[in-house]
């Protein structure tokens, strides 16, 4: 056996304490995690479940067991998601990336026939590369229906029996409250917070919930993380902008609808502009400013009387759209409930809708302000080019339109 130096205490539990510390392997040494038991066999349950649930984004097994029955696992580099949580909430961006490691395993587990029965917070570990891993498995159990008086209640809510709808519930409710506070919710965020709800509510009532719910609300509603990579605030270094979530394209998201539906939400999406433009007709006061504005899109010096100035953020509402400016992904509901994201920026761009071309569609357009260079859509397809043109730098992005509907960005 290996010398292992313990450090900083982790975290305390039911079956054992949890401890840092350096493994020597030959001339070197490796981070390790050591799980001591608070009884002489307490963790033999726990080991036989690692031996045979293994899986990526399942805690590894280095070593077991020690002397004392002490379990030497892999060291997650970013601590637990529940000590990520003490300081930030995720963003949609972080909960898919953490929704893309868990799933997989928990598929794994229930398709072993197992359950982990605890999943939580502080049972999810936070690695910089290989991503987040479910820890803790002293109450995975055969999913045989057996009573479970262990667990954290907060995330099981009335479950109390050994059911893969118990796994699906306690991530669900752990999603829910990665997502921080409501009021700091915005329209996407509700949204994904009332699905993950109604599966919360079907496992209360012992309705049918799989995984495969929890990777429909990820597939649909949450942008993807750059492969490869850690969210900027968990790793503590730059996101990846050259994958294609980041890139400048257009270009189809990684979840976008597949092409049998894309003529149809296009469709969609141009009605939705139709009536936005008729409510805004009918519900605002056109603010009529008698000094003539300037056009900036092009550099051109062509006066244009502005009649109404919506901020971007207004234009988006409208058009049941919503920006994330974390990826670089803009989502739109359809009146028939599907969802389309498209990946047409990069961190830190601000996205805006209007009639730039004054042909009587709205269309997409991004401002950079790290070059002060806007980009306007041709239209909504996959395939649609952007136009750049400069203009002035700025942190604030509205949209002004004149008599005949055709809008100008304005930056301050």
């Amino acid at each position: 056996m290996a010398q292992i130096r313990l450090s900083q205490l982790l975290g305390s539990g039911r079956h054992g304490m949890v401890f840092s510390g350096a493994q020597r392997i030959g001339d070197g040494e490796r981070a390790v995690a050591v799980k001591i038991p608070r009884s002489p066999k307490g963790l033999d349950h726990e080991r036989e479940a690692l031996m045979l649930l293994q899986h990526r984004n399942i805690v590894s097994l280095l070593e077991a067991p020690l002397s004392n029955g002490a379990l030497v696992l892999e060291h997650c580099d970013l601590g637990t998601l529940a000590h990520h949580l003490a300081e930030h909430a995720l963003t949609l961006g972080e909960l898919r990336w953490m929704f893309d490691a868990i799933l997989p395993a928990l598929e794994h587990i229930h398709t072993t026939g197992w359950i982990h029965g605890d999943i939580s917070p502080g049972n999810i570990g936070l690695r910089t590369l290989e991503g987040p891993v479910l820890l803790d498995f002293a109450t995975a159990r055969p999913a045989d229906g057996s009573p479970i008086d262990e667990g954290t209640a907060e995330f099981a809510g009335p479950l109390r029996h050994a059911d893969p709808r118990l796994d699906i519930r306690c991530l669900a409710a752990t999603a829910v409250a990665a997502l921080g506070a409501s009021e700091r919710w915005d329209h996407r965020t509700k949204l994904v917070q009332d699905e993950l709800s109604a599966i919360i509510h079907r496992c209360d009532a012992g309705q049918t919930a799989e995984v495969d719910d929890l990777a429909a609300v990820a597939r649909n509603l949450l942008p993807k993380q750059p492969t490869g990579t850690a969210p900027r605030r968990l790793s503590g270094g730059e996101p990846d902008i050259s994958t294609t979530t980041r890139a400048f394209g257009p270009r189809p998201a990684p979840e976008s609808v597949g092409s049998s539906e894309q003529s149809t939400n296009t469709r969609q999406l141009l009605l939705i502009v139709v009536l936005a433009l008729i409510g805004a007709a009918l519900s605002w006061e056109l603010a009529v400013d008698d000094t003539p504005q300037t056009s900036n899109t092009s550099g051109s010096t062509e006066s244009v009387p502005l009649l109404l100035e919506r901020t971007a953020q207004q234009t988006l509402e409208q058009a049941s759209a919503t920006w994330d400016g974390d990826t670089g992904v803009i989502t739109i509901a359809t009146p028939s409930d599907s969802v389309i994201h498209l990946a047409v920026g990069e961190r830190g761009d601000l996205a805006a809708i209007g009639d730039w071309s004054c042909d009587g569609t709205e269309t997409l357009g991004v401002y950079r302000p790290t070059t002060g260079n806007w980009f306007t859509f041709d239209s909504w397809e996959h395939d649609s080019t952007a136009v750049p043109t400069a203009l002035d730098r700025g942190n604030r992005l509205s949209v002004a339109s004149d008599q005949h509907g055709c809008a100008t960005p304005v930056v301050r």
